[in-house]
């Protein structure tokens, strides 16, 4: 698989490789993303959109209609209401955020993960700061919403846009210093690596596909599974994956020539470091710490750290709202 196959790869995962989930399951939407709930709206992937332009053209729109609606409030809002909160800080989040501040509404973003960095312009002309946080629901109060958070705090808004994409939450380990800087749940950009030496959590095909990314963008990759054997990926992931691994040969053998004679990947940029049966006990600025199922805790060096370790498909928090839902129920498996 050449490089540019393997980005292919990893663009085709993101976009196809959404979870299990009933026929045309989702919530019941009016024009520009409305819900059954006034004033909720839903835009992005969950909304329906197929690609990056529709689903950014969408967020756009269904500002515009939040600003066209702005004029005609039904009454005074408590103080400290917001404009529009925006649930999800993908690119139809930021993008819907950048259209409140043109509006010259007042906006404040919830997502339960760092934003990755290719959205820092985005952020930039959102002009607005990312709170971290888990939105449990969004209730109606009088004349406007509450969006309830994990841990107890409420934000009131008169408008609330849902852009939490259709792939779900990432899953978390809670680790010690899973909350630094430097550690990721979801890989967009493999470019934003290039030259790091990268730790990914994971033994799936997600895991493997980043992996590849990483180490054919110039990223030294160290990829831990906790299982003794890779299996779930796909026969080309491994295939391509073995390719890069550190110390794998870099020509086919030769009949009579000595192992030792071979010519072998060096750990460093552009290879892939394997440990099975090894955990990832806990996060420190610039390194990981490891349990290996042989061996004490060891340290290995981290710019940044991925967990990849699956996605928990939700749709829950629409209907924990009240949203009319369509379609068949999510598959459980």
């Amino acid at each position: 698989m050449s490089r540019a196959g393997g980005w292919t790869g990893w663009v085709r995962h993101l976009s196809a490789r959404w979870p299990a989930r009933g026929a045309a399951y989702g919530p019941r939407l009016g024009p520009r993303g409305s819900t059954s709930v006034p004033g909720l709206f839903v835009v992005g992937s969950l909304a329906g959109a197929e690609s990056f332009q529709e689903a950014v053209e969408g967020a756009a729109s269904t500002v515009q209609r939040i600003h066209c609606e702005a004029a005609v409030r039904p009454g005074p809002t408590p103080a400290g209401t917001r404009d529009l909160v925006v649930v999800g800080g993908g690119a139809a989040g930021f993008r819907a955020a950048v259209a409140a501040r043109a509006a010259h509404l007042s906006c404040e973003v919830i997502e339960a993960h760092k934003p990755v960095a290719h959205l820092d312009d985005f952020r930039a002309q959102a002009g607005e700061t990312v709170r971290i946080a888990r939105a449990e629901r969004i209730e109606q109060a009088e004349g406007h919403l509450r969006v309830r958070l994990a841990g107890g705090d409420a934000l009131e808004a008169w408008r609330v846009v849902v852009a939490t994409g259709r792939g779900g939450c990432p899953r978390r380990l809670d680790l010690p210093g899973e909350e630094l800087d430097h550690v990721f749940h979801r890989l967009h950009d493999p470019a934003d690596f290039a030259g790091r030496r990268v730790a990914i959590v994971g033994g799936g095909q997600c895991s493997a596909l980043a992996a590849i990314a990483l180490a054919e963008r110039g990223a030294e990759v160290t990829l831990l599974y906790r299982g003794a054997v890779l299996t779930r990926p796909r026969f080309r992931a491994l295939s391509r994956l073995s390719e890069l691994l550190a110390g794998a040969p870099t020509e086919p053998f030769r009949r009579g020539q000595p192992r030792s004679a071979v010519p072998r990947r060096t750990p460093g940029p552009g290879t892939v470091s394997l440990r099975l049966m090894t955990r990832l006990l806990g996060i420190r600025p610039r390194e990981a710490v490891l349990g290996p199922a042989d061996g004490p805790p060891e340290t290995v060096a981290a710019d940044a750290v991925l967990v990849l370790v699956g996605r928990d498909p939700d749709d829950s928090l629409l209907e924990r709202s009240g949203v009319e839902m369509r379609g068949g129920r999510p598959s459980t498996r």
